[in-house]
C-alpha cells in the first residue's frame, strides 16, 4: 500500500515521533509511505513546523530512509498550507527545499466575518465561502508549486451539495491537468462528522470525503491522484486506504501516484488491490 499524506509530532497537534509513525506503517502494510509534515506558515503557528525545526525534520526523514532501506521507501515531504496574502512566503520556503513530494491544501479563508478554519464545518456552505475557497484553489494551482492538491472535497463536510461543489471544480479541471497536478484522494474524510444538508445537524458514519462521484468525473477527465490516510497519529497511517483503494479500482482509476525527488511515479491499482 501507499501512504502519501500523514504527520508526526513535529505538527504539534499530531503525536508520534518519525520512528514511530514509521514503524506503525510497517505493521500496517504501507511499503511506500510519505512524511508530510505541516510546513511553517504565517498563520497559526501553534499547528506546524517552526522555521526552526525544518533542518532537524529534514534530518529525521533522510536518516529513516537508510536505516529502513529495503523495508519500505520513505520519501520526504510537506503538507503547505495556501493563501493569498501569503503566497511569496510559501513560495520562498518551498524554493528551498529539496522535497519528494509537495501538497498544497487551503485551511483557512479569510472572509469579510473573518477566518474561517476548514474544520470550522458549519461555516464552510456559505457563499462566500465557497468562492474565497475556489480562488485561493485557482491561485494555489497556478502557482505551479505543488505536486498534489489536498483534501479538496473535505469542503463537503459543511454540507454543500456535490453538484454545487462540481460547479465550482470543473472549471479548474483545464488548470489541474495543465500544471499536471494531482487530485488527493485523503481518507481521513471516512472517519470525521460532517453537517447533513437536509437537516444542518451533525452526522457520523457517512463519508463527506472522499466523494467517489467526483472522482469517477475526475478519472473520465484524465486526472491522476494520490492517496493518504492524512494519519495525525502512528496508529492511523495506512487507515481506510485499502477498503478506499479498492472502491477507487472500482469506479475505474487505474493507477495511483507517489513522488520521489519531485517526479510522478504511477503505480498499477491492480498492484495495490491484491
Amino acid at each position: 500500500m501507499i501512504d502519501s499524506h500523514t504527520h508526526t509530532k513535529y505538527s504539534k497537534h499530531a503525536t508520534g515521533s518519525v520512528t514511530e509513525l514509521i514503524e506503525a506503517a510497517i505493521s500496517n502494510g504501507i511499503r511506500i509511505l510519505t512524511i508530510t509534515d505541516h510546513a511553517p506558515f504565517l498563520i497559526d503557528k501553534d499547528n506546524r513546523l517552526l522555521e526552526s525545526e525544518v533542518d532537524s525534520y529534514a534530518k529525521d526523514v533522510l536518516l529513516a530512509q537508510q536505516s529502513y532501506k529495503g523495508e519500505i521507501k520513505i520519501l520526504y515531504g510537506m503538507e503547505f498550507d495556501y493563501s493569498p496574502l501569503h503566497s511569496s512566503y510559501v513560495e520562498k520556503l518551498i524554493r528551498n527545499l529539496d522535497l519528494d513530494f509537495a501538497i498544497g491544501s487551503i485551511h483557512y479563508i479569510e472572509t469579510a466575518n473573518g477566518r474561517v478554519n476548514n474544520w470550522d464545518i458549519g461555516k464552510l456552505n456559505t457563499k462566500e465561502y465557497c468562492e474565497l475557497y475556489f480562488e485561493s484553489l485557482e491561485e494555489l494551482i497556478d502557482t505551479k508549486l505543488f505536486n498534489s492538491i489536498g483534501h479538496v472535497d473535505s469542503i463537503l463536510r459543511g454540507g454543500i451539495s456535490e453538484q454545487y461543489f462540481w460547479n465550482y471544480l470543473k472549471n479548474l479541471i483545464p488548470k489541474i491537468k495543465g500544471v499536471d497536478l494531482s487530485y488527493e484522494v485523503n481518507c481521513s474524510g471516512i472517519f470525521k462528522s460532517m453537517i447533513c444538508q437536509k437537516t444542518g445537524g451533525h452526522i457520523n458514519n457517512k463519508a463527506a470525503f472522499p466523494n467517489f462521484n467526483v472522482i469517477k468525473k475526475l478519472v473520465d477527465l484524465g486526472v491522476d491522484f494520490t492517496i493518504g490516510s492524512d494519519a495525525h497519529k502512528p496508529e492511523h497511517v495506512g487507515r481506510g486506504i485499502k477498503d478506499t483503494t479498492k472502491e477507487l479500482q472500482g469506479i475505474g482509476v487505474n493507477s495511483l501516484c507517489y513522488y520521489e525527488k519531485g517526479e510522478k511515479n504511477k503505480v498499477n491499482i491492480r498492484e495495490l488491490c491484491q
